[in-house]
C-alpha cells in the first residue's frame, strides 16, 4: 500500500514528535532488556546446575526469542517499509553504521537463544543434564552477546539528538 509513498517509518506513523518518539524508543529498549534477561536467566541456571531452575530456564529463553522478534519488528517499523531493509543489504558490511551492528548483534543473539532452546529441550526430554562440553563454549559466547545488545543500544542512544522530556 505504501510502496509508492516517499514518506515512511516514524514520519508515516506520526512518531516524529518528542513524546511519541520517546514512547517508541522506550518500548524498543524495554524489549531489548527482556531479550537480554532471557538468556542470562538460562546461563545462570546452567552455571549453577540447579535441576529445577534448568527446567524453567527454557521459558526464559523462549521469552527472549519472542522479545527479539518484537525488537526486529520495531526496527522494521523504524526503517519504514520492509523493502528498505532489503535496500540496505547490498551495503553490508558498513561497520560505521549502528544499524548494521544492531542487526548483527541481535541476529546472533536470536540464533544463540534458538540453539539454547533446542539443546534444553533435547536434554530435558532425555532427563539428562546438559554436558559441560556444550555449556562452557555456549556461556562464553552468549554472555558477551547479552551485554553486546545493551552496548549497541547505548551507542544508538549516544548518536541521537537531545529531545525534550526524554533525554
Amino acid at each position: 500500500v505504501f510502496l509508492g509513498s516517499d514518506e515512511g517509518g516514524l514520519i508515516l506513523t506520526a512518531l516524529s514528535d518528542s513524546v511519541p518518539w520517546g514512547l517508541y524508543v522506550s518500548f524498543l529498549v524495554f524489549w531489548v532488556g527482556v531479550a537480554a534477561a532471557g538468556i542470562m536467566f538460562g546461563v545462570a541456571a546452567y552455571v549453577f546446575r540447579d535441576k529445577e531452575f534448568m527446567k524453567v530456564a527454557v521459558l526464559g529463553e523462549t521469552l527472549a526469542v519472542a522479545a527479539l522478534i518484537i525488537v526486529f519488528t520495531l526496527i522494521l517499523v523504524d526503517v519504514g517499509q520492509p523493502i528498505r531493509a532489503l535496500i540496505l543489504i547490498p551495503q553490508l558490511p558498513n561497520i560505521r553504521s549502528m544499524f548494521i551492528w544492531d542487526f548483527i548483534v541481535l541476529t546472533t543473539y536470536l540464533i544463540l537463544n534458538l540453539v539454547a532452546i533446542v539443546a534444553s529441550i533435547h536434554y530435558y526430554r532425555q532427563d539428562k543434564a546438559i554436558p559441560w562440553k556444550f555449556l562452557i563454549p555456549f556461556i562464553i559466547i552468549a554472555a558477551p552477546f547479552a551485554i553486546g545488545i545493551h552496548t549497541v543500544t547505548a551507542f544508538i542512544f549516544q548518536a541521537l539528538t537531545a529531545r525534550p522530556i526524554w533525554n
